[in-house]
């Protein structure tokens, strides 16, 4: 604490400036950082994130969900912490050179041309049917548990509740490690909405 020198007639003045001099510097101290992500989300924003951020936007460290055409930098040495996602915002684009802490991925977007399936499989293993023998996943945050693997690579994309009511009506759970998925019967090669003709560029 610093030492503040007043006249001795002024000892309630001189008391009172160092009880505020006291809890300024356990405010200051004491807590997370709040709104160093600025400006406030919100749509065809371009946000700058620095030093720490924890749950701007409570329960997301930045970010509603709504956002959309948001274009966020966080900066080296930074970090952005929600207690459900770090960044969560609906369409834009993240320049991240610091840190991001959450417990929810869901919000975290393709950083590309969602077509372009060589940005993520080499070249034939992004097509239906998928070889055998491939577990199911658990998605405890997802619409349903387990997903099969075809379920699961699908939903990584078309992660809309359209989407996963789809897919669920398309898999039967008939016992076993794997559910049985009928993807392949309208996604499949040669089929009518076939992931090669669907994706094309």
């Amino acid at each position: 604490m610093t030492n503040i020198r007043l006249p001795r007639r002024s000892s309630v003045l001189r008391n009172l400036l160092l009880a505020s001099t006291a809890v300024t510097g356990v405010l200051i101290s004491g807590g997370a950082a709040y709104a160093v992500c600025a400006p406030n989300p919100g749509n065809n924003v371009t946000a700058t994130c620095t030093d720490t951020t924890t749950n701007q936007n409570n329960p997301n460290g930045y970010g509603t969900g709504a956002e959309t055409n948001i274009n966020i930098t966080v900066v080296q040495g930074a970090s952005v912490t929600g207690t459900n996602a770090a960044l969560f915002f609906s369409t834009g684009t993240v320049t991240n050179f610091g840190t991001l802490n959450g417990t929810n991925f869901n919000g975290v977007r393709f950083p590309g041309d969602r077509r372009d399936c060589l940005k993520c499989h080499v070249a034939g293993a992004y097509t239906l049917p998928l070889q055998s023998g491939i577990a199911s996943v658990n998605t405890p945050r997802d619409y349903f548990s387990p997903q099969g693997p075809a379920t699961v690579a699908c939903l990584g994309c078309h992660d809309n509740v359209d989407a996963a009511a789809h897919a669920y009506l398309n898999t039967a759970f008939f016992g076993g490690t794997t559910p049985a998925e009928a993807c392949a019967t309208c996604h499949g090669t040669g089929k009518d909405w076939d992931v090669d003709k669907v994706h094309a560029r």
